[in-house]
């Protein structure tokens, strides 16, 4: 598939405001069918563990606090790797590091994407600030 299908905004009904108060964001598993379906498998491949102490619960001594994971696709014939850093938002929130570590990956996951199209709409949300997937779409037209 081509990087103008990547580069298509997510519906609106599956973009949720972000209880954090910054931004909005799609879940995990929409960012997972979305590369399945245009890109097919793919390598998603863990690089590094961070661990760190946490400021509310210093007793918890170093625990998972993020990852740096590596994502491999193919999008219009062309493999590229590209690695980001998950962070696991609120480490005191989760009772093991089994479940900082799948927060951090899942962060990990959406943090690379944007680099291939996908989810890059929800960076860019102010009105008429997000123009790649409807200038790729024009540059498609006149090349066929």
């Amino acid at each position: 598939m081509s990087l103008t299908d990547l580069a298509r905004p997510f519906p609106q009904r599956f973009v949720k405001d972000n209880p954090s108060g910054y931004g909005s964001y799609v879940q995990h598993g929409h960012y997972k069918q979305r590369i399945l379906y245009y890109v097919g498998p793919y390598d998603f491949e863990l690089v590094e563990i961070l661990r760190g102490t946490v400021s509310d619960k210093p007793d918890l001594g170093p625990v998972v606090v993020g990852v740096v994971m590596r994502l491999t696709v193919t999008i219009d014939g062309r493999t590229t790797k590209i690695e980001e850093v998950g962070d696991c938002e609120l480490p005191s929130n989760w009772k093991t590091d089994g479940q900082r570590l799948k927060d951090a990956m899942s962060d990990a996951l959406k943090r690379c994407c944007p680099h291939i199209g996908l989810g890059l709409s929800l960076y860019n949300q102010g009105d008429g600030e997000y123009f790649l997937f409807d200038a790729l779409r024009q540059r498609d037209e006149e090349v066929s």
